[in-house]
């Protein structure tokens, strides 16, 4: 008795994979992508279908997932349609693939995103990427020593969240070597000038909102930086 070799042509190619892959909706995306915060912030695109804005559920420099319950964009998915994308600095038409549905989500593939819109993108990007390696510490617990941090947050980067028991300040943000003050019901202050600009404060929403696993703690100072922001 022996074993036959399974011969070369017998494996499936990798068109026929993907396209496997493609039914049973199997994960596939190449590019990284952060959630969008429940607020609207400036350096962060929008995405309007037949005049019709939809809401961003997250997105990447290769697609976005859209939150369409009128089912404005169809519900067939490979349909191809164009989207116009609005940017801080203008507008850009975009032909665009729907590439699977989930309810009213609607993943969708850019397929010409011009080389600068990505390049912006990855850039605006970037502190909620940073907040993807950002993970929980267990605080030590000592009688003997008073914590006043509630809960730390960091990251191999130097990125850090500690969420304080401060009447006033509730919480320290550390985000690409700048540290910021977080108060309850004020624009937060950044160290050592004290002024936090709205580039600056933008950031840190985008940053906390992208922090995996948040606790009860973490949702609620982010729910509170993002009232303090809308309210402006």
């Amino acid at each position: 008795m022996f074993w036959r070799k399974r011969k070369p042509q017998e494996i499936p190619p990798l068109q026929t994979l993907v396209q496997l892959a493609s039914r049973l909706g199997v994960e596939r995306r190449v590019n990284v992508r952060i959630r969008y915060p429940a607020c609207i912030l400036s350096k962060l695109p929008e995405v309007f279908f037949a005049d019709t804005k939809l809401k961003i559920v997250d997105i990447s420099v290769g697609g976005c997932c859209l939150l369409d319950p009128s089912e404005v964009l169809g519900p067939q998915v490979g349909n191809e349609i164009q989207m116009n994308i609005h940017w801080p600095t203008g507008l850009e038409r975009v032909n665009a693939r729907i590439v699977s549905r989930v309810e009213h989500r609607r993943h969708i593939q850019f397929l010409n995103l011009s080389r600068s819109r990505q390049n912006f993108l990855t850039k605006a990007m970037t502190p909620g990427v940073r907040a993807q390696r950002v993970h929980r510490h267990n605080l030590p617990i000592n009688d003997a020593v008073e914590i006043e941090a509630l809960e730390m947050w960091s990251s191999a980067l130097g990125d850090s969240v500690t969420i304080e028991n401060g009447v006033h300040r509730i919480a320290q943000v550390q985000l690409q070597n700048e540290v910021f003050h977080i108060f309850r019901d004020a624009w937060p202050q950044k160290l050592p000038s004290g002024k936090c600009s709205k580039a600056d404060f933008e950031q840190i929403i985008l940053f906390l909102c992208n922090i995996p696993l948040p606790s009860r703690a973490l949702e609620k100072l982010r729910a509170t930086i993002e009232q303090v922001w809308s309210q402006g």
